[in-house]
């Protein structure tokens, strides 16, 4: 079971900062996962960068990060909260639930060394690509001086 966080503040003031503190941080972190989704047509941001650790992480550094996340995110009042908050709060939660689990993590790794080698297209890939974006199939009116300059340069 989890503890729960108390903190023990000298000052009010002190209390105060860290709670806008907070706020910024939660703004910010908000604002950054929207402009990566904007950025990259609705994909979501890898664990990793969601949690802000490394791929090298021992389980206690992700378990203490969503721990930390998940706090300063239930901090926002729920009058305050946004479609986007309930968001990241559940990808959190994903990213947690995987990177925790280490046949699930190796899993995860795998599939994200994957997805950053370029992928090649096999000739009928390609020729398929080309029928879906032109609507047709590829020309055969190519001479074969000008195929061989297309294949050299």
């Amino acid at each position: 079971m989890n503890k729960p966080i108390v903190h023990n503040f000298d000052s009010e003031e002190e209390a105060k900062q860290t709670t806008e503190d907070t706020r910024k941080f939660v703004r910010d972190y908000t604002r950054s996962y929207k402009e990566y989704k904007d950025k990259h047509n609705g994909e979501k941001m890898n664990h990793y960068d969601i949690l802000m650790v490394d791929e090298n992480a021992s389980p206690e550094e992700i378990k203490d990060m969503k721990q930390k996340l998940m706090v300063m995110f239930n901090q926002t009042p729920k009058d305050k909260m946004t479609e986007a908050h309930y968001e990241i709060i559940g990808a959190i939660k994903e990213a947690d639930l995987i990177l925790s689990d280490e046949k699930k993590r190796q899993q995860y790794n795998n599939s994200l060394h994957e997805s950053k080698e370029p992928k090649r297209l096999s000739v009928k890939e390609a020729a398929a690509k080309f029928e879906n974006i032109s609507g047709g199939k590829p020309s055969t009116n190519i001479s074969n001086k000008q195929t061989s300059a297309v294949i050299t340069h």
